[in-house]
C-alpha cells in the first residue's frame, strides 16, 4: 500500500486565513488552495476549525466545519493526517505539513492572474480582460475541474437538497434567481429592479416556468413574491433585513445556516438558467451542471460608489488584518 509522502512531497493544511467569509466563499477559498497545492505538489486536505471567527463552526458538529457537509477533498480528512502523525510507526511528521501565510493566501487569491475568480476582482479589477465572456468561461473550466475531482457533498446535504426539489420544484421549468444583498462590498450593488426584465423575457419563452429565488436579504425575495406570485419558490431559510449579513447573527444555529447557502447552490443546479448579480452560490452551481446558462445582471453603476470603496478598505483590512 502506497503513503502519502510516496506521492507528495508535503501535505497543505488548507486553512481559512481571514475573516468575515460567508459559506460559498469558503469552498472557493480551498479551491484556490487546492491549486496552490497542485503546483507544489503538495495532498491538500482542509482544516476548517474555529480560527479567524469561523460563523459556521459549530462544536456540536465537530472541530473541522468542512466535515459538516463534504467529503475530504483528496480521501484524507484532517483527522486523518493526525492520526498519522501520532502513530510513531508512521513515516508521516508534523514537518511534512505545511500552510500559506494569511499574505501569501492574498497574494494567491487576489494578485494571481491564474487563480480562480468568481468574478472579476483583485488582479482582474485592475486589469479588466479584455473579453469578458471568454474570461468567465475560463474560470468556469477552471472550477468545474476542481468540482469534478475535489468537491463532494455529504450525501444527508443533497438528500435534503432533493427532497426539497421533489417537493417544491419538479416537474416545472426552473429559472434561478440570485439577489445579493446586505454586506456586499466587493462589487457594484445590483439593484432588485435590475432583475425583471431579464426574467420577463425568460418567462415569455418559458411561460410554466418557477423562479427559485435565494437571496441573503428577507426584502429582495419579498419583491419577488410581490412580482411573481406563486411562481417563486424559495427556501425557509435565515435571512437578515438589514445591511448585517445573517452569518454574523449571535442566535442562529452556524452550521444549519450553512447548509442552508449549501442547498441553495444545489437546488440552483437543477436550473436551467440562472439570472444573477455578483456572488458565488450561482457560480457553484454552473461549475456542478455545465448545461445551465447563467445571465449576469450588471449594475447600472459600472464602479462602485465612494462608499462601496471605502466600506471595501475597512472589510479588506479587518478580514486580513
Amino acid at each position: 500500500m502506497t503513503h502519502i509522502l510516496d506521492n507528495y512531497d508535503k501535505v497543505l493544511e488548507i486553512h481559512i486565513g481571514h475573516k468575515g467569509v460567508g459559506l460559498l466563499g469558503y469552498i472557493h477559498w480551498a479551491m484556490n488552495q487546492i491549486l496552490y497545492a497542485e503546483r507544489h505538489n503538495y495532498l491538500p486536505v482542509v482544516n476548517y476549525d474555529e480560527a479567524y471567527g469561523n460563523y459556521f463552526f459549530d462544536p456540536a458538529r465537530g472541530d473541522n466545519m468542512w466535515d459538516y457537509y463534504l467529503e475530504p477533498v483528496a480521501g484524507y480528512g484532517w483527522a486523518d493526517i493526525q492520526r498519522m502523525i501520532d502513530d510513531p510507526a508512521d513515516p508521516l511528521s508534523r514537518e511534512h505539513v505545511v500552510k500559506m501565510t494569511p499574505d501569501e493566501l492574498y497574494h494567491f487569491a487576489f494578485e494571481t492572474p491564474d487563480a480562480l475568480y468568481p468574478f472579476p476582482y483583485g488582479y482582474w479589477r485592475d486589469n479588466p480582460p479584455p473579453d469578458l465572456d471568454a474570461w468567465f468561461r475560463d474560470q468556469e473550466n477552471k472550477g468545474r475541474r476542481l468540482v469534478r475531482e475535489y468537491i463532494r457533498f455529504k450525501q444527508a446535504v443533497m438528500d435534503r437538497a432533493d427532497e426539497f426539489y421533489r417537493e417544491r420544484m419538479e416537474g416545472h421549468p426552473l429559472i434561478g434567481v440570485h439577489l445579493r444583498g446586505t454586506d456586499i462590498w466587493y462589487a457594484p450593488r445590483v439593484p432588485a429592479r435590475c432583475y425583471p426584465p431579464y426574467i420577463d423575457a425568460l418567462l415569455d419563452k418559458m411561460p410554466e416556468a418557477r423562479l427559485f429565488v435565494a437571496s441573503d436579504q428577507e426584502q429582495l425575495v419579498e419583491f419577488m413574491q410581490r412580482r411573481y406570485g406563486d411562481r417563486v419558490v424559495s427556501q425557509d431559510c435565515l435571512r437578515s433585513r438589514t445591511l448585517k449579513n445573517a452569518m454574523v447573527f449571535k442566535d442562529r444555529n452556524p452550521s444549519e445556516h450553512g447548509e442552508e447557502v449549501l442547498r441553495d447552490a444545489l437546488l440552483f443546479s437543477r436550473c436551467s438558467v440562472i439570472v444573477k448579480g455578483p456572488g458565488a452560490v450561482a457560480e457553484l452551481a454552473r461549475y456542478l451542471n455545465p448545461d445551465i446558462k447563467l445571465i449576469r445582471v450588471p449594475s447600472p453603476r459600472r464602479r462602485r460608489s465612494f462608499r462601496d470603496w471605502v466600506w471595501a478598505k475597512i472589510a479588506l483590512r479587518w478580514q486580513w488584518g
